[in-house]
């Protein structure tokens, strides 16, 4: 039979503040922070690839291949003209943003241009915010929607191949 009051008698042993940080540290408890990724691969070697020319073998009909080429040269000329044009607007845009906010204008007349310049919020999901709510990455992956996006670039023929001079 065990002797409830021997027990009783024993005083606990008290642990220095080494041992109960030992004792913590060797108890095992689920992580918070979500397991990191795999590192990713690096992408496959660009393959080279072959650019048909559009000829009467791709559009048979004379007619519509005239008309697409009359099309696209208009395009890539109006792009020569515009993309130099557009980064000055946007230098220019950041400049009067400065100083209108200095001033706090926001609505104004000024020669024959009128200025506005409001706030305009947008909401986004921060997936970060959302695990450290508790919500499964799993789920956070589930809600994303892809659609369909079609983007046309004309550039000149020897101009490099990169997304940013769209």
């Amino acid at each position: 039979m065990v002797d409830f009051n021997k027990h009783l008698a024993e005083k606990p042993k008290v642990l220095s503040i080494r041992e109960r940080i030992q004792a913590i540290a060797n108890i095992e408890a689920p992580s918070m922070i979500p397991q990191a990724a795999e590192a990713p691969e690096a992408p496959p070697e660009k393959e080279e690839e072959v650019i048909p020319v559009i000829d009467a073998t791709v559009i048979p009909d004379a007619k519509k291949r005239f008309e697409l080429a009359r099309m696209v040269t208009r395009h890539g000329e109006i792009g020569e003209i515009i993309r130099p044009l557009d980064k000055e607007k946007k230098k220019l845009t950041e400049s009067i943003k400065v100083v209108i906010g200095k001033y706090k204008i926001g609505k104004a007349l000024l020669g024959d241009y009128r200025i506005n310049y409001y706030n305009a919020p947008r909401k986004v999901l921060d997936p970060a915010k959302l695990l450290a709510a508790g919500v499964p990455i799993t789920t956070i992956n589930a809600c994303y929607t892809e659609a369909a996006s079609y983007t046309l670039r004309i550039t000149k023929e020897d101009a490099p191949d990169d997304e940013s001079t769209t």
